[in-house]
């Protein structure tokens, strides 16, 4: 019984491929199987080429980011040391002649301590600004 269903259903999808033959141009067909090889040709070329450079892209970054991660490092401590500088000439300055140095730089105090607030976030800049407060009550009390 159970042959007898898969012939018959052998039969029917012999009958329905008959049918689309009729109804299908084979010169069609071909023409769209050429298609489709030219277009799948191309796509694994494309994926060839994609392949060897991420392949090489690969191996730039290897070779680059180890250089890349000491620069940055190196950027940073730069960094770190250099607002360090900055915070103990301020202080410096503060402690020689409060009077003539906030005369003379206060603009470009204001303006540092807004850059460093804004760059390096809040609490750089309220130290930074703790500073000036603790600097001009000096100027005031002298």
């Amino acid at each position: 019984m159970a042959n007898a269903g898969s012939v018959s259903t052998r039969t029917a999808s012999e009958e329905i491929s008959k049918s689309f033959r009729t109804l299908i141009d084979s010169q069609d067909l071909d023409s769209l199987k050429h298609s489709q090889h030219l277009i799948l040709g191309r796509l694994q070329d494309s994926n060839a080429v994609l392949s060897h450079f991420n392949e090489y892209s690969e191996n730039c970054l290897s070779d680059v980011s180890a250089e890349f991660s000491k620069n940055t490092r190196l950027l940073r401590s730069m960094k770190s040391d250099l607002d360090y500088i900055f915070l103990k000439l301020s202080f410096i300055m503060c402690l020689m002649s409060p009077t003539i140095i906030f005369s003379l730089f206060s603009t470009v105090l204001e303006w540092e301590f807004a850059r460093i607030m804004k760059k390096d976030g809040f609490l750089l800049g309220f130290e930074m600004s703790t500073l000036a407060l603790t600097c001009e009550l000096s100027v005031l009390t002298e």
